[in-house]
């Protein structure tokens, strides 16, 4: 049975895909690259804003820092702001799951965005 991808996880193979378009048919017209990068930055502030709730979910944040940092053209803008709203969906999980478990949240997860 293939388990079926959360609408954030798809935006996150989503930004891929474009990614991998951009690339593989380069050179191309001006307004078709336009249009592929403005997609990509409206799916990257659309995953930087959503919370990850699942773990599913905060993987594929993750995933979408890796490819962030596995484009040859530069750095972005976005990396930081990608990297420091995994962190909080992580945090809060794992929060909430030693709650759940232990009736405490983990103290030591409070300090790594201090």
């Amino acid at each position: 049975m293939v388990k079926e991808l959360s609408e954030f996880q798809r935006m996150v193979a989503l930004y891929g895909a474009l990614d991998r378009l951009g690339a593989e048919f380069c050179p191309m017209p001006d307004e078709a690259m336009d249009a592929i990068t403005t997609a990509q930055t409206k799916l990257e502030k659309w995953i930087v804003g959503m919370s990850a709730e699942t773990h599913h979910d905060i993987s594929a944040k993750f995933e979408f820092i890796a490819m962030l940092l596995g484009q040859d053209s530069g750095e972005f803008y976005i990396e930081f702001d990608a990297v420091q709203s995994a962190l909080q969906d992580l945090i809060a999980y794992r929060n909430a799951q030693a709650q759940r478990i232990y009736g405490r949240r983990h103290a030591e997860y409070d300090t790594l965005l201090a």
